[in-house]
């Protein structure tokens, strides 16, 4: 320090504050800002200030597909994930051509969206990527080990499963490059395989003991992954022990939990069973509770559930609403705004829960992108000087708009 000059650093660390607001009524709707910028302390320097505004949910899961598309793990769950998204990112590139130019105004705001997020050519190159990437980890018996060298897991096949299945729904090209690469069938076996040896598990337990063992944690995930799947890629064999296990969990229902509950309720949808997966969400509405941040599950203030959790049951009981019981339009939008609440910047956390919101929010919805409205955002200082307007018929999709002071 004597001979030589030395960078003093400030003692300082940036940070990024949300602030997420939901408007559900007509008229004037006046937001404050108070909490931001560490209530205003002078220290709290380089201020930056950005107000996103939608009238359409379905925005915020298309914005979160970039953050998912590139995972910084290589491991079975990410990259499946990112599959998922890139089939999406494909799919919106096709049906909504004008999006790539909304893309490039928000790479301006961002360094993790590329130019090739809804590139259809390029998704299609990542996809292959991502298949031959999941192949690797991908064992003999067709199973997934979590990362290379593990060995095959129950739990982290269903759900990859789940993602490439999901995925394959969306659209064709994304299944093509799936089974160039993956193999599927040999997955399918894998987790019949595992199932058949858990049924059979059951029935003695049951001869010897009069009672229900209550089979595998995993019956529900492997009955939502094969309805998924469809039936028809199933032997005669296969679908009887599908019916049988369908029939072992509804016994007893009050054992079910409200993930496995609301998954049984899919499955009975896709199976023709509409009376009793209408029972079962009359149960499931039972634990829904309207608080500020929407319509949500009001889990015990002594015990503690996870977010990552939270989000798997609140996805899959839209799903089970949407399906199996009807949700109308209020209860659609209350499950909407929990949703959203629950969103950290970009994503959902995790990229698992991230693609489950993606999945919730787009495929649950009956409308598409291009809403229009003629809501208007203005930003104001504490003296009424105006900063900046937003209008959201000004974009030509969906009203997604973005100001900045």
């Amino acid at each position: 320090g004597e001979q030589r000059s030395l960078t003093i650093l400030e003692d300082k660390e940036e940070l990024t504050q949300t602030l997420p607001f939901v408007i559900s009524h007509k008229g004037d709707t006046v937001i404050h800002l108070d909490e931001l910028f560490q209530n205003y302390q002078r220290k709290a320097d380089h201020r930056r200030l950005t107000v996103e505004y939608t009238a359409n949910p379905l925005w915020y899961a298309v914005k979160a597909l970039p953050f998912v598309l590139e995972p910084e793990e290589r491991d079975a769950l990410s990259l499946a994930a990112a599959y998922y998204a890139s089939v999406w990112s494909a799919v919106c590139a096709e049906r909504y051509p004008q999006i790539r130019t909304w893309a490039d105004s928000w790479r301006n705001q961002t360094d993790r969206i590329s130019g090739n997020v809804f590139d259809v050519e390029k998704q299609k190159e990542l996809m292959a990527g991502l298949s031959r990437s999941l192949k690797r980890l991908q064992k003999t018996d067709g199973s997934f080990g979590w990362f290379r060298g593990m060995t095959g897991s129950l739990h982290i096949t269903l759900s990859v499963a789940k993602q490439l299945f999901r995925a394959a729904k969306v659209g064709r090209e994304g299944n093509v490059r799936l089974v160039s690469f993956v193999d599927v069938k040999a997955m399918m076996e894998y987790l019949i395989r595992e199932m058949r040896q858990d049924l059979h598990q059951e029935k003695r337990y049951m001869e010897s003991n009069g009672r229900s063992l209550y089979g595998s944690a995993h019956w529900a995930d492997y009955l939502y992954v094969a309805t998924l799947a469809g039936l028809g890629n199933f032997g005669d064999e296969a679908k009887k022990e599908l019916h049988e296990m369908v029939g072992l969990l509804m016994r007893d229902k009050a054992r079910l939990s409200l993930y496995e509950r609301a998954e049984a309720a899919v499955v009975l949808r896709r199976m023709g069973r509409d009376d009793e997966a209408a029972q079962l969400v009359r149960s499931i509405r039972e634990h829904l509770v309207d608080g500020e941040e929407g319509l949500h599950i009001e889990y015990p203030s002594n015990g503690f559930v996870g977010s990552d959790r939270k989000m798997a049951v609140h996805t899959m009981l839209m799903e089970a609403l949407a399906l199996a019981g009807g949700a109308d339009k209020a209860e659609t939008d209350g499950l909407c705004r929990w949703l959203l609440s629950q969103k950290r910047l970009q994503d959902w956390g995790t990229s698992t829960a991230t693609m489950d919101a993606v999945y919730a929010l787009l495929q649950g919805q009956g409308q598409d992108l291009t809403l229009q409205t003629g809501d208007e955002v203005r930003l104001e200082s504490p003296k009424g000087e105006e900063w900046a307007v937003l209008q959201t018929s000004r974009d030509g999709l969906s009203g997604l708009g973005t100001v900045s002071a």
